[in-house]
């Protein structure tokens, strides 16, 4: 059976109750957030294109497969 995971009281366990419900209270609104946001964009199959592509999960192509890299052709210690 796996462990709970850890509270804010357990990461920081000096922290006074009434910034722990602060702190508390702000991840519940932020995972609502990152919640909704991958609903929209799941639900959406232009945005999840996009998304993928912006985050190169839309393919396993590296630097090599592509053909071109960003290097520049000087080395650094050229001026």
């Amino acid at each position: 059976m796996p462990s709970p995971s850890p509270s804010i009281k357990d990461l920081y366990p000096d922290l006074p109750p009434e910034k722990r419900l602060e702190v508390e209270e702000f991840f519940d609104r932020y995972l609502d957030f990152v919640l909704r946001t991958h609903e929209r964009i799941t639900a959406d199959p232009h945005l999840y294109e996009e998304f993928l592509s912006l985050t190169g999960l839309a393919s396993n192509r590296t630097i090599d497969d592509k053909g071109r890299s960003f290097t520049n052709e000087y080395s650094n210690t050229d001026v």
